[in-house]
C-alpha cells in the first residue's frame, strides 16, 4: 500500500523463517495483541505525551520473553510517544539492570536506521479519549505514512502489534487512517491475541512471564489478599486514584477497612476520583474529586504499585454516546523502583486536579 505495490520479496526472505519459528507466539510472523475489553486506559503526562500502563506492561513481558529465544540485542520495542517509550524502558531496567541494552526501547523516529530481529510496536492509543493523538491521526503530508512504514519495516523476521481495536474502530471510523488500515489487515491475515476470540489474551497473560518486578493476577480474590498485606505494611502513606464510581462492595469492604485501619496506625490515605459525586457512600468520606484520577491505582509508601483495584466497573465513553464496559478484569502489582517512579510522575499521582488547576493531594476525613 505504502509503494503502490512496487515493493517485492527478496528471495531471500524466506530465510527468516527460523526468527518467527521462535518465542512468542511460536511460528508466526506477524501478531496482533488486541487489548479490547481492558481497562487500558492512556493519558497524556505534563509534556503532552501519551502513554498507557497496561499495554507498557504487557509490551514489556512480550519483550522479556522474546528476550529468551533470541540472541542479544534482536528485540526492540517502538512506540510512538516518548513518555511509552520511557515506562517500557524503566520496567526493562527495572528488570536487566546493566544488560537493559539487550531490548531497545525506544520511539519510532529515535529507531528509524535500526532494526532487529522481533519487533513489538506499541500504538499505546485508547480511551478515555475519543479521538488518536496527533502522531497517530494525521495522515496529511504523509507523517503517519512514514511512522507506520518505518515501525513495520524494523522488523526482520517477526512484528508484534499490540493496540486496542475497539478504540481505533470507534474513534477513527470516519477516517482514513493508516494504522486503522493496518489494524483491520491484522484482524484479517495475522495470529490474533484477543479476549474475543478463544480468550486468547487471557491464556497469553497467564503463560506471560513479567519477571521479579511485575506480579499478574487472574484471581481477583488472591489480588485483594495481597492488596491488604501490602496496606498493613504501610508506613507513610497510600494514594489511591479511582476513575470509577461502580465499585463492587463486597469485594473491596475488607480492602476500604484495611485503609481505614492503616489510617488509625498513623499512615496518611489519600483518595481522589474522577466519578467522586457517584461514590458509594462510606467511599466518599475518604474522597476528594479529581479530573486526573485516570487509571485504577493504589500507590503505597511511593514503592509498591497495584493496578485493577479496588474492585470497579471500568466503562468507557465513545464516539456518539457508546459505551465499552471492561470485560477482561487485569490486576497487577509492580515494585520496580524505576517503574513506580516512573508512573507516579507520568501521572502525577500525588496532586489532585480542578478545572485545570493543579494542587497538592490532602488526606480524606472519615
Amino acid at each position: 500500500f505504502i509503494y503502490n505495490n512496487l515493493l517485492k520479496d527478496h528471495s531471500s526472505v524466506s530465510v527468516r523463517q527460523n526468527i518467527a519459528a521462535k518465542m512468542p507466539v511460536p511460528n508466526e510472523a506477524l501478531v496482533l495483541v488486541d487489548l479490547a475489553g481492558t481497562y487500558c486506559a492512556s493519558d497524556k503526562n505534563l509534556d503532552n505525551s501519551r502513554y498507557n500502563i497496561i499495554s507498557a506492561i504487557i509490551a514489556f513481558a512480550l519483550a522479556k520473553q522474546t528476550n529468551t529465544g533470541h540472541s542479544k540485542e534482536e528485540i526492540g520495542v517502538i512506540t510512538p510517544y516518548a513518555a511509552q517509550a520511557r515506562l517500557i524502558g524503566a520496567m526493562v531496567l527495572d528488570e536487566l539492570g546493566s544488560n537493559a541494552g539487550q531490548i531497545a526501547c525506544s520511539t519510532v523516529h529515535q529507531f528509524q536506521g535500526s532494526e532487529r530481529d522481533v519487533i513489538i510496536f506499541d500504538s499505546v492509543e485508547s480511551y478515555p479519549d475519543t479521538q488518536a493523538g496527533f502522531l497517530m491521526s494525521k495522515n496529511e503530508n504523509r507523517s503517519l505514512v512514514r511512522l507506520i512504514n518505518v515501525a513495520m519495516t524494523r522488523a526482520r523476521g517477526k512484528l508484534i502489534v499490540q493496540g486496542n481495536s475497539q478504540f481505533w474502530l470507534n474513534a477513527m471510523k470516519d477516517k482514513n487512517n493508516l494504522f486503522l488500515r493496518l489494524m483491520k489487515y491484522m484482524k484479517k491475515n495475522a495470529y490474533n491475541i484477543e479476549h474475543a476470540k478463544k480468550k486468547t489474551l487471557e491464556q497469553m497473560l497467564l503463560n506471560l512471564d513479567f519477571g521479579k518486578n511485575v506480579r499478574y493476577y487472574d484471581e481477583v480474590n488472591l489480588a485483594c489478599k495481597g492488596l491488604i498485606s501490602d496496606i498493613e505494611k504501610a508506613k507513610n502513606k497510600i494514594v489511591i486514584s479511582l476513575p470509577s464510581s461502580e465499585m463492587n462492595l463486597e469485594f473491596n469492604k475488607n480492602i476500604y477497612d484495611a485503609l481505614l485501619q492503616a489510617r488509625n496506625n498513623f499512615v496518611s490515605v489519600y483518595v481522589k476520583s474522577i466519578d467522586y459525586k457517584s461514590l458509594p457512600l462510606d467511599w466518599k468520606k475518604i474522597s476528594c474529586a479529581s479530573e486526573n484520577a485516570i487509571f485504577p491505582l493504589i500507590v503505597i509508601d511511593d514503592s509498591v504499585i497495584w493496578y485493577g483495584l479496588p474492585v470497579a466497573r471500568g466503562r468507557f465513553k465513545g464516539k456518539d454516546n457508546m459505551s465499552f464496559v471492561d470485560i477482561v478484569q487485569l490486576c497487577f502489582r509492580l515494585n520496580g523502583k524505576h517503574a513506580v517512579d516512573m508512573i507516579r510522575s507520568l501521572t502525577d499521582i500525588d496532586m489532585k486536579v480542578i478545572d485545570g488547576i493543579r494542587k497538592q493531594l490532602v488526606a480524606g476525613r472519615r
